[in-house]
């Protein structure tokens, strides 16, 4: 995949709590695990010069998710720009790239923000991988009906089950944070989340808690 740019039109409705996405009379029950991409058993390819945007001249750009990867080796994400989740609320909602089970990849120059979570690594799959020049800001955010609110997850993180020998190199942070933690059963057992990790060269400019959105 390259070259293009791709988004949601906003969902109209009301209800974008943490929990909203459990009723059906809520809008996040609609946009609740929805994604713009989402590969499954890929080896070998990539996503290039791919970018979220919003239709409509609006500022929502994804209903809830940008990219997943799930059983995927050899992949990589060149200049990939992933913003502007309209729901972030529990249940994996507001994640903007997540590698699911992914192995021996490569985010590059790549941009992520205004969402729950801009990177995620989940299960102990994930290893081997590269996380090089890219710009996260704006974490634990959501669009909801329109004006923007806070979610109670933030951060790009290592989510849970022990995803390890991954590298962060030369990142720029703003109004965000990266994580690796020992999470314990919080949010359904999500353990320790990450081993043999490396966080290097990095430069935060904004700290996490500004409110200058």
């Amino acid at each position: 995949l390259e070259d293009f740019s791709i988004g949601n039109i906003a969902h109209p409705g009301t209800g974008w709590s943490e929990s909203a996405y459990t009723s059906i009379t809520n809008a996040a029950y609609d946009a609740h695990d929805s994604w713009l991409i989402r590969y499954s058993g890929v080896t070998n390819g990539w996503i290039r010069r791919v970018s979220s945007y919003g239709p409509k001249e609006q500022n929502v750009h994804i209903l809830s998710n940008g990219v997943q990867l799930r059983y995927c080796r050899g992949i990589t994400l060149d200049r990939v720009s992933m913003t502007n989740s309209q729901y972030g609320g529990g249940g994996g909602n507001g994640y903007m790239i997540r590698f699911n089970e992914v192995n021996e990849s490569l985010v590059v120059d790549s941009e992520v923000g205004y969402c729950r979570h801009g990177i995620v690594q989940w299960r102990m799959e994930n290893s081997g991988n590269v996380f090089l020049r890219n710009y996260d800001h704006n974490t634990g955010f959501q669009w909801g009906s329109g004006s923007g609110s806070s979610t109670s997850g933030r951060s790009s993180e290592h989510h849970g089950l022990f995803s390890h020998s991954n590298l962060f190199d030369s990142n720029v942070m703003e109004r965000s944070y990266f994580q690796a933690a020992y999470r314990g059963d919080y949010g359904g057992e999500h353990g320790m989340t990450a081993s043999q990790v490396t966080f290097w060269n990095t430069e935060g400019k904004v700290p996490f808690g500004s409110t200058n959105y």
